[in-house]
C-alpha cells in the first residue's frame, strides 16, 4: 500500500491541474488603461484573472477581480516622462526607482506563483497601454500580449529599442491598420482588431434636465491629480465664453479617481470673480452667467455637448470617437503638456484644435459653436482616426483561444 502513494498523489495533483482555470495577469498603467483591461475581461469568462495597476489602484476593475502592488502616489501621477526632467526628478525624489524595483519583484513572484496576493503562476499576461507596461509586464517571465493603447506611427514611430522590446510580445494588438503594417514589416506579430476606447462608450445616458435647444460645452480636467488645476483654468474657458455667449451651459465630467471637492475649489480658485460654484450651480461673471454642472457620466456629457474641451488623454480620444471636435491647451501639470497635446493633434488630426491657453481655447470654442460646418467636419475627421468599435470581442477572443483552446 505504501508504495502506492507517491503514485496516486501524482495523479490526483495532475487531475487537480487539469481542472483548474487558465490564470491570466493583467497588467496595465493608468485609469483608461484599467477601463480598456476591464472591458476586455468582460468577454473572457472562465478564466481566473489577477490586475496589477502599475498607476493607481485599479478601480476599474471587476471588484471580484484581485489585485496586486505595490502601487505609490508620484508627484507627477505617472507622467513624469512626458515633458521635461522637473517631473523626472520630483518622481525620483519621491522615489519612483525604488517603486519600480518592488513592482517588477512583485511580478517576477507572480509569474512564479508566490508572493503577497499571488494565489499561482500566470499562464499569459495580457499588458494594456505603452511600452512601459510592456517592459514591466516582461518581467513576468510568461507570454505577453499588449494591446497598445497609446503608440502609433501616425504620432511618431517606434525607436530601435521599442522594437525590439515589442518583437518580444507575443502579440501587439495595434490601435490602427497603419501601426500593424509597419510593426509586423519589422517583426513584430501584430494586428489592428479596432480600438478598445470605442468599445468602452457603454454609459447609459444621462438627464442633465437641459432644454435642447441650449447649447452645451463639455469639459475634461483630466483622470489625475492635475485636475484640480486644470479645473482653473477651465473655468478661464467657461469665464469667455460666457460673456460671449451666455446661454450656453458646461458638463464637467469627472473621471472615477477624481476628487469633485478638489475640483470644485480648483474651479474657485480660476474664476476669477466668479461664484456659487457647485454640483448643477452656476457661475457669475458679472452679470454674464457660466453655468457648469459636475457629472460622472462622461459619455453622456460628450454625446450632448456641441464642442469639447479636453486636457485629457483617453477621455479626449473617446470625445473624437463620438465625433466631437476637441479643444485643447496645455495643463497645469505633467498629463496635458504641449508636447503631449502635440502628439495627441498627430494621431487625432483635424478632430484636435491645439490652442495655447484658456483664453485661445475659449476663441476656438465660439468659432466652433457659430459655426456647424467645422463641428461636422472635426467631428468626421474623429471618427475616422478612432475607428469603430469591436476590438475588445476580437482581443478577447485570442485570448480565449490561447487559455482556453476554445476557437475565435
Amino acid at each position: 500500500m505504501s508504495g502506492d502513494g507517491p503514485a496516486l498523489s501524482t495523479r490526483q495533483a495532475s487531475a487537480q491541474d487539469r481542472r483548474r482555470q487558465p490564470r491570466l495577469l493583467v497588467v496595465s498603467n493608468g485609469t483608461g488603461e484599467d477601463l480598456i483591461a476591464a472591458r476586455i475581461l468582460r468577454e473572457v469568462p472562465g478564466v481566473e484573472v489577477t490586475a496589477f495597476p502599475l498607476v493607481g489602484a485599479g478601480r476599474a476593475y471587476p471588484p471580484e477581480v484581485p489585485r496586486l502592488g505595490p502601487q505609490a502616489d508620484l508627484p507627477s501621477g505617472g507622467f513624469g516622462f512626458r515633458d521635461d526632467l522637473r517631473g523626472v526628478w520630483g518622481d525620483l525624489r519621491a522615489g519612483a526607482l525604488g517603486l519600480v524595483r518592488a513592482q517588477r519583484r512583485a511580478l517576477r513572484a507572480a509569474g512564479r506563483g508566490d508572493g503577497a496576493g499571488a494565489r499561482a503562476g500566470a499562464d499569459l499576461v495580457l499588458a494594456v497601454g505603452d511600452i512601459y507596461a510592456l517592459w514591466m509586464a516582461l518581467a513576468v517571465g510568461t507570454p505577453v500580449a499588449l494591446v497598445a493603447t497609446a503608440d502609433t506611427v501616425l504620432a511618431r514611430r517606434p525607436s530601435l529599442l521599442h522594437l525590439v522590446l515589442l518583437r518580444r510580445a507575443r502579440h501587439v494588438f495595434a490601435r490602427d491598420e497603419a501601426t500593424a503594417g509597419w510593426l509586423a514589416a519589422r517583426g513584430v506579430a501584430a494586428s489592428a482588431p479596432g480600438n478598445v476606447m470605442v468599445d468602452c462608450l457603454e454609459e447609459a445616458p444621462a438627464d442633465f434636465t437641459l432644454p435642447p435647444e441650449v447649447p452645451v460645452v463639455a469639459l475634461l480636467p483630466g483622470s489625475r491629480k492635475d485636475a484640480a488645476g486644470n479645473a482653473a483654468l477651465l473655468a478661464r474657458v467657461t469665464a469667455r465664453v460666457a460673456g460671449a455667449r451666455p446661454e450656453v451651459h458646461f458638463l464637467l465630467a469627472l473621471a472615477p479617481t477624481v476628487d469633485a471637492d478638489a475640483v470644485l475649489a480648483g474651479l474657485e480658485t480660476g474664476a476669477s470673480g466668479l461664484s456659487a460654484f457647485g454640483q448643477g450651480a452656476a457661475a457669475s461673471e458679472g452679470s454674464r452667467p457660466a453655468r457648469i454642472q459636475l457629472t460622472r457620466t462622461f459619455t453622456a456629457a460628450a454625446a450632448r455637448a456641441e464642442v469639447v474641451v479636453g486636457l485629457a488623454g483617453t477621455a479626449n480620444e473617446q470625445a473624437a470617437a463620438l465625433g466631437r471636435p476637441v479643444v485643447a491647451f496645455p495643463g497645469s501639470g505633467a498629463q496635458y503638456t504641449p508636447r503631449f497635446m502635440a502628439l495627441q493633434s498627430r494621431v487625432l488630426g483635424e478632430a484636435l484644435v491645439p490652442t495655447s491657453s484658456p483664453e485661445a481655447a475659449a476663441a476656438a470654442v465660439l468659432r466652433l459653436l457659430g459655426d456647424p460646418e467645422e463641428r461636422a467636419r472635426r467631428g468626421e475627421a474623429g471618427r475616422h482616426r478612432m475607428g469603430p468599435p469591436g476590438a475588445a470581442p476580437r482581443i478577447a477572443a485570442w485570448l480565449r483561444e490561447r487559455l482556453l483552446g476554445s476557437k475565435p
